[in-house]
């Protein structure tokens, strides 16, 4: 299984709120529209930043939306992208979001623990090896070491419900050029915001005891918190997207 994950922020002549109307809107809507493209993508998510909120220690971003595209394999990926009617989707694109500061990543979505149907809030974060790591170690460190204590934490465990690791793929060429990338993306689940504050807290220590930046930089770590929503998932027919899409304003 192949997730893309366009993390984007909006166009500069435009507010995050027109954006992210216009993405929520219009663009998922268009989408689920275009059977050509669709047809290949077997599941898509859109994730909404959240609001900064100090209370809960959401932060806030320059990034402010992530989709999720799932495909079966390499080759349905490059053949949904060359379809002639994906240039209506690109075109779209360039209505609401900066195509020239993406952080594009292409990965094998690993399920640590927790239900797998989607949830209503995620905290995504994308990392980079710190510049004296050996990427090795990083990822064994990440994909076992970090991973295993996440799952075995009792505090962690009481307020996450589900935990993914998206490994990228080595190798993985794309046709944006200026698109940035990761070396580790994680993805953590939650049922309602409330419970993000004991995880901040709780994560925070983890990754102190684990010596989590000796091998990623935090300094370059992207990380925001989002709300989500499902336009169609594995085995249901993309059209029901169309169903799914809010009026604008209705959020």
């Amino acid at each position: 299984m192949l997730k893309f994950m366009p993390v984007f922020t909006n166009r500069k002549d435009i507010s995050r709120q027109r954006c992210l109307d216009h993405y929520r809107c219009r663009h998922g809507k268009l989408a689920a529209s275009v059977p050509e493209f669709s047809r290949h993508m077997v599941k898509y998510v859109q994730n909404f930043l959240m609001e900064e909120d100090r209370d809960k220690g959401v932060a806030g971003s320059a990034y402010v939306g992530v989709s999720e595209c799932w495909f079966y394999s390499l080759d349905a990926f490059w053949t949904a992208f060359a379809e002639p009617r994906y240039a209506e989707l690109r075109e779209d694109e360039k209505r609401f979001l900066d195509l020239d500061d993406l952080l594009l990543v292409a990965a094998s979505p690993s399920h640590i623990f927790g239900p797998t149907e989607d949830c209503a809030v995620k905290l995504f974060r994308f990392m980079a090896l710190d510049s004296t790591a050996d990427p090795a170690a990083a990822k064994i460190y990440w994909e076992t070491g970090y991973s295993a204590a996440v799952r075995d934490d009792r505090r962690l465990r009481r307020v996450i419900r589900s935990y993914v690791q998206n490994r990228p793929m080595e190798g993985f060429v794309h046709n944006f050029p200026a698109a940035k990338g990761c070396d580790a993306a994680d993805e953590f689940w939650f049922d309602h915001a409330d419970a993000l504050p004991d995880f901040f807290a709780a994560e925070a220590a983890l990754r102190q005891r684990s010596g989590h930046d000796r091998h990623f930089d935090a300094a370059r770590t992207i990380q925001f918190a989002t709300t989500t929503k499902l336009l169609w998932d594995l085995g249901e027919d993309p059209a029901v997207g169309c169903f799914r899409v809010p009026l604008v304003g209705e959020g």
